[in-house]
């Protein structure tokens, strides 16, 4: 069994929300761990966190691409994308278009604040 760790909760009287400390990607593999229906453990979560598990990989998956833009050392994106989870670089263009509303070299402008080299 996984080492599991307590997802914050909102203080209600309703059970806390224990998760793998390492998150398995697939739904399926949250009800091995802890014995609930897909649905149960998706409402859940939605309930506790405010999104969707598959929201909340999307934005996950787009913040470690982002971090990785950031460096001063960066691959190309093609590069970033594979690193971070994407299918291809188009997906996470479309990511970029959708969540921050512009593409990868506006919101690498806007943040002058690149980290150096070797500071992983």
């Amino acid at each position: 069994m996984p080492a599991l760790h307590r997802v914050h909760t909102d203080g209600r009287d309703s059970q806390p929300l224990w998760l793998p400390s390492s998150l398995p990607t697939r739904s399926d593999a949250y009800r091995r761990v802890s014995g609930a229906y897909t649905a149960a453990i998706a409402e859940r979560f939605r309930r506790e966190i405010g999104l969707a598990p598959k929201s909340t990989a999307r934005v996950i998956r787009f913040e470690q691409a982002c971090d990785r833009q950031r460096h001063a050392d960066r691959p190309p994106l093609a590069q970033i994308a594979a690193e971070a989870g994407y299918v291809d670089q188009s997906h996470l263009s479309r990511d970029f278009r959708t969540l921050p509303d512009m593409t990868a070299t506006q919101w690498l402008a806007e943040r002058p604040d690149v980290i150096p080299a070797n500071a992983r």
